[in-house]
């Protein structure tokens, strides 16, 4: 910051791109300048140069962009406190008066004198230094933290999440109040919206950072989070510093943070997991002692009754500690238990009644709720995976204890198999060790290989079976994303996925605990977690796989292909029953499949015995951006298809996140669901829409090509005259043959096949694209003759 002594105050920028002084405030960006080379000084604001228009008396100084050719931008200091241009005798001074800027100037004063704010040091003591890829950051200096505001760029979430990624570093997340503090002021001088890591994409779970920070800190704005469908994705607005929830397709500014990596959480040392005496009842892990009690108490109470006992209410510090707690304890679905995490001292910034650091939490979908106006100040562990929620302190409820002891159990006298190495355990033809210090996938892979081992290839079920709470298994898909391998080069012969695994993003697989013990999840590779290495017996020679006859490739009633290693079922449902495309793709996956994908003609002429005639949805769509057809389950498509009759339709569409298709400047929603005419535009209105109307060839080219027969925005008014429901003139149709025939008096309204509007049909809602809604608000005609909104207009 440039502190002028005389004026006891600090050279801004304003947004007019001219210099005024004001108060110092070294959290605002429009007051901060940095280095970017030997000679010239940047502005953080607007990343641009501080620069003159020519070597002259009295000239004022702007901002250009940033060029080391221009002499213009070369800047030097003189005697520690003047600042002049390279090599000119023109010194940096306030115009008269000092809101008019700065000049150049051959005269000096004591107006002259420039220094860093807050130090004795001339503006050149604290030089360029060489940061590489640090240009365009801001640096907090109590954490080490590295910011880049981008407050210019327009990016939906997941865009501004790679533009991080590439930068290596991931969208915002705020732990803290002081960094909330900090980052509102970066940011209040300019009226923007910034994608930040917050979403919500997790049906079981609530809002969560991207980067896996613990959500211990929430700054809503009012009205926030808005339950409105796809608005899973927060925003910081630049204003307040406030959070609100939008739809992740807009496209908005972004913020990047790259964490101070030399301040990283202790890692467990060699006596965390060795095992401990516990009194009574208590329970020993990782040098503490843990007791579930069930006797009805208040939070305060309960945490007195801990105290008592030497101990605190529950603390979590990692997935570990959280699965050990669920698997152990005896917990059940049913409870609803107290633990530390409370908000009591600080509203919406939660902290462990022990004191120690927050670095885990696992909230329920939609908590916490954060009610101003009822004291849900304290935290219960509930429901089936044992998450969390904020809840009404004074309720009587069950709690978990958790205390230390420094008291280790004596080693047991373990009885070693000769064929395996000291410390490792017999079972079947291999050696196995439990690695007990958490580890990355990359660590545990190497821990295991020094002790001439590999991470456990699993062959069959029964590995699962191993008395571990959450551990790596030596099989990722990182290499070559979508095929998986063994570390060790073993043939996959077994598998025995989670639910929606393994998912489209590559990871590394570790085995779950808890309702889900056993079963396999693809996970960051970063995380730390036990594993299991593996080794075999030493001169034992493991059986050839025999050749007997296999087992069914496919579980029961699904069929294998007779080309590829898969499996395929057909879903004949009752019509009620029936899935949208959407629906059914979101179906395969919770079962841990695709919807079909065919590459020969053996495999067509399969799926279509299977679906005896009947249509059904494959997993064939066009690609977002053009008309080429993609298999989602990204496989080639190498089957010719059968040609349909075209819908001249020649346009191109796109499907966003909350399940509606963008075509041109609005979205569709094409649902299945089958209601009266009146209630489907209930729905619409719901989602910021209405009924659609159609006012080209080519909409209706695009609504009929995805879903036809279904109900449309036309009504017919008492006259027998149509009209759009939203006031939209009529300027296309397209009837079917002998239609409208007015056979019916009850018949007024329409559908992409004309019928009575009090039928049960599917329907298609139209609303403006939100690119649109965030530019411009859309100019809706005057309703008909000022009839208010419902109501039909006749004759006069």
């Amino acid at each position: 910051m440039m502190y002028n002594e005389n004026l006891d105050l600090c050279l801004k920028l304003q947004e007019s791109r001219s210099f005024t002084f004001d108060i110092c405030n070294k959290f605002n960006e429009w007051q901060n300048f940095k280095w970017v080379s030997d000679y010239q000084l940047l502005n953080m604001a607007v990343k641009l140069c501080l620069s003159v228009p020519s070597k002259s008396n009295m000239v004022p100084v702007t901002l250009s962009p940033c060029n080391e050719t221009i002499e213009l931008q070369k800047w030097e200091c003189r005697n520690d406190t003047l600042f002049a241009l390279a090599k000119q005798d023109l010194f940096l001074n306030p115009a008269n008066g000092h809101e008019n800027g700065v000049i150049l100037s051959e005269s000096l004063s004591t107006k002259s004198v420039w220094k860093i704010y807050e130090t004795k040091k001339s503006l050149c003591d604290q030089k360029y230094e060489d940061e590489k890829d640090e240009f365009f950051w801001v640096k907090n200096h109590w954490t080490g933290d590295l910011y880049q505001i981008n407050s210019l760029s327009a990016l939906t979430w997941d865009e501004a999440r790679k533009s991080c990624w590439q930068q290596n570093s991931e969208l915002l997340s705020i732990n803290e109040l002081y960094e909330q503090a900090y980052l509102t002021g970066l940011t209040n001088n300019f009226d923007a919206n910034y994608w930040i890591g917050l979403n919500n994409p997790d049906f079981d779970s609530g809002w969560q950072w991207s980067n896996d920070q613990p959500l211990r800190y929430l700054n809503w704005a009012p009205g926030s989070p808005s339950s409105e469908t796809g608005k899973n994705c927060a925003l910081l607005q630049g204003r307040n510093g406030k959070w609100a929830n939008n739809l992740c397709e807009q496209k908005h500014g972004y913020i990047c943070k790259r964490v101070n990596s030399s301040v990283q959480a202790p890692g467990p040392s060699s006596d965390d997991l060795k095992p401990i005496k516990c009194p009574g009842d208590w329970v020993g892990y990782a040098k503490h002692c843990y007791r579930l009690n069930r006797d009805g108490k208040t939070w305060k109470d309960a945490s007195v009754s801990c105290q008592k006992d030497g101990g605190h209410l529950l603390s979590i510090h990692d997935i570990e500690e959280y699965s050990f707690v669920f698997s152990q304890l005896g917990y059940k679905p049913t409870d609803n238990l107290w633990i530390g995490l409370n908000d009591q001292k600080t509203f919406s910034y939660f902290e462990w009644s022990d004191g120690s650091t927050v670095r885990f939490i696992r909230w329920q979908k939609g908590e916490p709720t954060l009610i101003s106006n009822v004291q849900e100040d304290c935290v219960i562990m509930s429901g089936k995976n044992g998450y969390w929620a904020d809840h009404f302190c004074e309720e009587e409820l069950g709690y978990i204890c958790k205390k230390e002891s420094s008291e280790f159990l004596p080693g047991k006298d373990e009885v070693a198999d000769a064929k395996c190495q000291k410390g490792w355990k017999r079972y079947g033809f291999y050696c196995y060790l439990i690695g007990r210090t958490p580890a990355t996938f990359s660590e545990a892979k190497t821990s295991c290989e020094t002790k001439q081992g590999f991470l456990i290839s699993v062959e069959n079920s029964q590995i699962g079976h191993l008395p571990e709470k959450y551990f790596w298994i030596g099989l990722s898909d990182v290499a070559n994303p979508g095929t998986f391998n063994w570390t060790n080069g073993d043939s996959i012969q077994f598998t025995h996925w989670n639910a929606k695994m393994p998912g489209p993003n590559p990871g590394c697989v570790a085995m779950r605990t808890g309702d889900a013990a056993g079963l396999w999840d693809v996970v960051n590779c970063e995380e730390r977690a036990a594993f299991l290495c593996k080794h075999l017996a030493e001169g034992v020679t493991p059986p050839p796989i025999p050749r007997t006859t296999p087992p069914p490739p496919c579980p029961e009633e699904w069929t294998a292909s007779p080309t590829r290693n898969v499996c395929f079922k057909a879903y004949k449902k009752k019509k009620a029953e029936r899935k949208s495309w959407y629906e059914a793709y979101d179906f395969c996956k919770s079962i841990g499949g695709d919807l079909a994908s065919f590459n020969s003609n053996p495999e067509e002429h399969l799926l279509n015995q299977l679906s005896e005639t009947e249509e059904g949805w494959i997993d064939l769509r066009f690609l977002d951006t053009n008309l080429k057809l993609s298999w989602i389950d990204g496989s080639h498509v190498s089957s010719t298809l059968k040609e349909e009759p075209s819908n001249d339709f020649e346009g191109a569409y796109t499907r966003i996140e909350d399940g509606w298709i963008q075509f041109e400047n609005n979205e569709y929603y094409f649902s299945n669901t089958t209601m009266p005419a009146e209630k489907a535009r209930k729905f619409c209105k719901q989602h910021h829409g209405d009924l659609t109307t159609i006012e080209s060839k080519q909409e209706n080219a695009v609504t009929y090509g995805i879903n036809s027969d279904s109900y449309i925005g036309l009504i017919l008014s008492l006259d027998k005259k149509f009209s759009w429901m939203d006031g939209t003139p009529v300027t296309y149709e397209a009837w079917a043959p002998s239609e409208p025939n007015f056979t019916n008096e009850d018949e007024h309204c329409v559908i992409l096949y004309y019928d009575s509007g009090n039928d049960q049909k599917s329907f298609i809602c139209e609303r403006y694209n939100s690119s649109v809604r965030t530019t411009a608000a859309p100019t809706l005609p005057a309703t008909p003759k000022g009839c208010s909104e419902g109501w039909l207009w006749f004759n006069d």
